[in-house]
Order: C-alpha cells, then structure tokens, then sequence
C-alpha cells in the first residue's frame, strides 16, 4: 500500500487531498487463507498527552479500480471492498466488487452525502474491508490495484468547504 499526498493539479481534478493505492499483493496479505481481510489506511490519532481533539475530516471522494483482481483460483469471482471504521465498516464506502470475474464496477463515489464529511470523536482507524467469495482465499489474488481518494481536512473548518486541506 502507499499514500501519495496530491499535487495542487490533482487536488482540483480529483477533489481529494490523498491517493492510497492498494494492489492484490496488499489484498492477499491481509485476507492470508480467509476469504475476509482488512487494511489499514490512515488514523486519526490521540494527541501527545492522550486526549483527543476533533480536529480533522474526512471523505472518501472515488475509487479508481486501475486493474480488476484476479488470481490463481478460478473460483474466487467475487471479491468486495467497503471503506469505514470499527464502527461502521462502509462508513465512507459502500460494497464495491473489484473482481474482473464479477460485476466489476471501475469508480464509485463516498457513500457519505456530496461534500459531507466525517469528524471522529475518538481515535479512529480506517480500513478498507476485504471479502471475497465464500470458502475462497484472498491470498490467491495475484493481479489487480484499486486507487481510494480521500480528502483529509485538518482544523475546525466549515464542513464540505475544502479549505485548510493539508497532508496527513
């Protein structure tokens, strides 16, 4: 997995402030024998002292399926991605099939209101959650890479404005 934060050029296209690129390799570490697997993509940490401050947002602009995923075993075809956090595991992402076997789907946007954005209120993990056909192994997964747009908002901003946007 990498994290590229965005040059100004892209933040206007893509209207986000971060790239995470995940690939099939990334998929199958983390799913190992099981057909479930979750990756970490970014948290929203305590502060130095352990207390939490509210202070950044979050949304999931798009996703960008590069390559559709596909393995060894013909029969895993199906293989889902949600976005979200230990309380809601399609917080910013409803189920999106990535499988080139499946109905695959090549973009899909926040499952979040357009320019809405999220606020933590503890420390929070998100993850991008994997499931692939019932019985099947996501370790099996050899080709495919899934680009996840978010927009990081840092301070107390207006919600949806985009502004004071800064790198994790």
């Amino acid at each position: 997995m990498t994290i590229h934060p965005l040059l100004n050029e892209e933040r206007g296209t893509l209207g986000g402030t971060h790239r995470v690129i995940l690939t099939a390799a990334d998929v199958a570490a983390a799913g190992g024998a099981n057909n479930t697997g979750t990756v970490a993509l970014l948290t929203f940490d305590n502060n130095s002292d352990g207390t939490f401050t509210p202070n950044k947002q979050i949304n999931l602009v798009e996703t960008l399926l590069a390559v559709p995923f596909s393995g060894s075993d013909g029969t895993l075809i199906s293989t889902a991605m949600t976005v979200g956090d230990s309380g809601n595991n399609s917080r910013l992402l409803a189920s999106q099939e990535l499988n080139a076997a499946g109905t695959t789907v090549y973009t899909k946007a926040s499952a979040l209101a357009s320019n809405a954005f999220y606020v933590p209120t503890s420390k929070t993990t998100f993850n991008a959650y994997f499931t692939g056909t019932a019985a099947k192994a996501l370790n099996t997964l050899t080709n495919g890479e899934i680009h996840i747009i978010l927009d990081v908002i840092a301070g107390p901003v207006a919600q949806g404005t985009g502004q004071a946007s800064m790198p994790l």
